[in-house]
């Protein structure tokens, strides 16, 4: 039968690692649709990234380079929301991992029979 605390560190290794992956990937998309912003207005110019504003900028037509920005920074909203929560997660799993390891020191294993008389 396992501890308390050996569950609680296997815990804790299963929901950093969740955490990391969570974070590593968050990242790389992050940083791809970051991409994808800079090319949008390398290739549509300055306005595609500024907002609409009045009643003008309703009936200006809009490019395609408008919706690749916009998905693009959405997307980019996404990933860093998952980046952030996979170091959310890495402290969680840490602070698991931690506490679990700081209880197997403090307390000590019960022996299974009773002390003899």
């Amino acid at each position: 039968m396992l501890r308390r605390s050996s569950r609680v560190l296997l815990v804790g290794f299963a929901v950093f690692y969740v955490g990391v992956g969570n974070y590593t990937f968050g990242n790389s998309k992050a940083l791809q649709y970051k991409e994808r912003q800079r090319e949008a207005v390398r290739l549509g110019g300055s306005e595609v990234a500024e907002p609409f504003r009045g009643t003008e900028s309703i009936l200006e037509e809009r490019t395609e380079m408008h919706e690749y920005y916009e998905d693009s920074v959405t997307r980019y909203r996404y990933y860093k929301i998952m980046r952030r929560g996979g170091r959310f997660l890495m402290m969680i799993g840490g602070l698991l991992m931690v506490g679990a390891i700081v209880r197997r020191i403090a307390v000590p294993a019960r022996s299974p029979h009773p002390p003899l008389p």
